[in-house]
């Protein structure tokens, strides 16, 4: 399944090509941060995105959440996301020009833990609403990761991501089909709960015409 969406992926990328809008270069930068009390897991996420590697700002999320294990290997969360985009560079993802932070519910199913297992997955069902209108747009995300160890300390990671809209409302520029993200890279485990992953990242964006990126990675993983 994972090969046949990475294949996918690849396939809308080249379609894609001859007819795209715009392309940018990103540098994204996040810390995830991960701790346990007793049977409650808790998340916190900060992230800062930045655009054509000058250091101008594009975006920047704070991602906030607790969940709990069910069963082995996984886990069901329950968070938020507060999002604030640039209003000066127009880089604003799959949002309208207007939208300057957005604000998003979230609930997933997270299967093994990204980066220490083989094989993860993170299904996410996020309620989006703009501070700019008052209607709320529903999107499902779907990602997973392969992790194959090289040494001890460093493995190879390849990731996936796809989202897709169930309900389009006027400030999402987009339609069934957002976006897909596709990472590859590198995961350097500093201790066995601290890593940083390294990664290359091509974003497809499903506008008219479509949008290309390219973006470098960098995550901070700490288990506390």
């Amino acid at each position: 399944m994972f090969i046949s969406r990475l294949i996918i992926a690849i396939i809308l990328s080249v379609i894609a090509l001859p007819g795209f809008s715009k392309n940018y270069n990103k540098l994204w930068g996040a810390a995830s941060l991960f701790y346990q009390y007793k049977k409650i897991l808790y998340t916190v996420e900060p992230q800062i995105r930045l655009v054509n590697r000058t250091g101008i700002y594009d975006q920047s999320l704070l991602n906030a959440g607790f969940g709990t294990t069910i069963r082995p290997h996984l886990q069901v969360w329950l968070g938020q996301t507060y999002a604030n985009y640039s209003d000066i560079n127009n880089v604003s993802e799959d949002v309208g020009n207007t939208v300057t932070n957005e604000y998003r519910i979230w609930e997933q199913l997270l299967w093994r833990r990204p980066f220490s297992d083989v094989f993860s997955s993170r299904l996410r069902l996020e309620q989006r609403r703009a501070f700019e209108a008052s209607d709320w747009a529903v999107r499902l995300r779907e990602r997973a990761y392969w992790t194959i160890p090289l040494t001890e300390k460093i493995s190879f990671a390849l990731n996936d991501e796809i989202f897709l809209n169930l309900k389009s409302v006027r400030w999402v520029s987009t339609s069934t089909l957002d976006q897909n993200r596709l990472f590859i890279g590198v995961f350097y485990k500093f201790t066995p709960k601290i890593g940083l992953n390294i990664s290359y990242m091509n974003q497809y964006i499903d506008r008219n015409p479509a949008e290309i990126n390219n973006g470098l990675v960098l995550n901070l993983i700490a288990y506390l």
